[in-house]
């Protein structure tokens, strides 16, 4: 028989054991999908890394089953411990990546957070772990990242430095967007006394007026009919 032969059974056979049961999981999850324990979120959230590991697992038990028969030659036993490696790390990545773009979605909602704030969040939140798991995979490949990361150490600091009024305005933003200080129907206070915000938006309206005739927009007038006692009409 063929030296790998039980080895590939063993994959065939956890692969899909594994992808049965994450089946049976994920059916017990949509028949709660309308409970507010999140956890049809988490399902959104877990359904394409299950798949890779089933994967995962399947490739371990083979490595075991093939370890154990003493049917893996050294030469093929670390390729597939590598590989097996770089898969684990691939899912956890992109498990955590997705599971925290869930919960920002979620934390959103929550506290009525604005649409932009909630997207820079789950932006920023999967850069920061799939940057943390390319350090992680080009480690395990035998990539050396200390210089990796002190070029991005000090390329960082240069940016931040060239760009400090930019990210300033930024994190103010994101400051305004997160804690709303103005609310839709919040009454602003233009002037201390009542009869100066007719000042104020008389001005205003003047400013508009000589904008629009600048920019060559006309305002549509509607024009007044009159009638006369003897039916004559004059606009």
């Amino acid at each position: 028989m063929w030296p790998l032969a039980w080895p590939a059974v063993a994959l065939v056979a956890a692969t899909l054991l594994s992808l049965l049961l994450r089946g049976l999981v994920f059916s017990v999850l949509g028949r709660r999908s309308d409970s507010t324990n999140g956890s049809s979120s988490l399902a959104q959230a877990i359904r394409l890394p299950s798949i890779l590991w089933s994967a995962v697992f399947g490739l371990w038990v083979a490595i075991v089953v093939a370890n154990e028969t003493e049917r893996l030659s050294s030469r093929l036993s670390q390729p597939l411990s590598l590989i097996l490696e770089v898969a684990v790390i691939l899912s956890v990545t992109i498990t955590i990546a997705n599971v925290l773009h869930t919960l920002i979605q979620r934390v959103s909602e929550r506290q009525a957070l604005g649409g932009p704030i909630t997207g820079l969040g789950q932006s920023v939140a999967r850069g920061i772990v799939y940057c943390v798991g390319l350090l992680v995979l080009l480690a395990a490949l035998g990539i050396q990242i200390t210089p990796i990361l002190t070029a991005l150490g000090v390329g960082g600091l240069a940016v931040a430095l060239a760009l400090q009024d930019t990210l300033s305005n930024l994190f103010a933003g994101v400051h305004l967007l997160a804690d709303k200080p103005i609310r839709v129907g919040d009454y602003v206070k233009v002037a201390d006394t009542f009869t100066d915000q007719f000042v104020v938006q008389h001005e205003l309206r003047k400013r508009i007026l000589r904008r629009l005739a600048a920019e060559g927009v006309q305002i549509p007038v509607r024009a007044a009919e009159l009638r006369r006692a003897g039916g004559d009409r004059s606009a």
